[in-house]
């Protein structure tokens, strides 16, 4: 053995927790992310799924909330589309204006 600790990873299809194709719910993102206590790095697959208004909660409860509360964990997205991106920045950035409160 080197000595180094190996990275746990886990992907997550996020169409299992949408509904009609969009991601929703605080709820449901909470859900989605105990799958990924614990794991260094995760990969969250936004794949046929679009933005709609309560995808908002979603994604803040993801890249915000969940991302403050697990800050070892590597949160990266595939698949996601250039809106779905968009909300998901805006949620990063709010995360790290507060952190640096």
């Amino acid at each position: 053995m080197s000595g180094q600790s190996e990275i746990s990873k886990i992907t997550i299809n996020v169409g299992e927790f949408a509904r009609d194709g969009y991601p929703i719910s605080r709820s449901m993102a909470r859900r989605m992310m105990t799958a990924c206590v614990g794991f260094d790095h995760v990969t969250l697959d936004f794949v046929g799924l679009e933005l709609n208004p309560s995808s908002w909660s979603f994604l803040d409860e993801v890249f915000r909330v969940w991302a403050r509360f697990h800050p070892e964990t590597k949160i990266d997205v595939a698949g996601a589309t250039d809106s779905l991106m968009s909300v998901i920045t805006v949620k990063q950035r709010q995360l790290q204006k507060e952190l640096q409160k």
